[in-house]
């Protein structure tokens, strides 16, 4: 058996990495929960903002080009 010197010190080093672990993931999921507020207040804004359909169609139609594109080129580099 170990002196009571070295069983304090294992002792105190056991019960200092359960408590790293208990604090960590807690500081962790602080931090994701601050994201996630951050998260809803911008998804908030965005219900809220007014955007009438000339703009959503205008975002639509860029979106089908730039695939246009991108399949386009990518067809180019498949025929050579």
């Amino acid at each position: 058996m170990g002196s009571s010197l070295e069983t304090a010190i294992i002792f105190s080093l056991v019960i200092t990495v359960i408590c790293a672990l208990i604090i960590f993931p807690l500081d962790t999921s602080g931090d994701a929960y601050k994201r996630y507020e951050a998260a809803c207040e911008e998804l908030v804004y965005y219900r809220d903002c007014e955007v009438n359909a000339q703009d959503f169609n205008y975002m639509l139609t860029n979106i089908s080009e730039n695939y246009r594109m991108i399949y386009g080129a990518a067809g180019d580099i498949m025929d050579d």
